[in-house]
């Protein structure tokens, strides 16, 4: 569980910028994440195969950007999204 981070730029529980692959699955939760400029949750950007988030649920009221993608492979298999504005 990844919980009440907050990241001063970009990527509030995860930041990732040029990278294989990444895969987060399992049950995994993310929850009140916050950054100050954009991807609240994740921020992903040049990746050379995927990332992959599977059975994973986020939860994030506070969240304007909650998912930065940018030049990714990108695949989500039974996400779970609640309160996002």
């Amino acid at each position: 569980m990844m919980t009440g981070n907050y990241a001063g730029v970009q990527g509030g529980a995860i930041y990732a910028n040029g990278f294989k692959s990444i895969k987060i699955s399992k049950k995994s939760k993310l929850s009140n994440n916050l950054a100050f400029t954009s991807g609240d949750d994740f921020y992903m950007s040049n990746t050379e195969d995927n990332f992959e988030l599977r059975d994973v649920t986020i939860s994030n009221p506070m969240a304007r950007n909650s998912i930065h993608a940018e030049s990714i492979g990108l695949i989500l298999d039974s996400v779970r999204m609640t309160d996002i504005r």
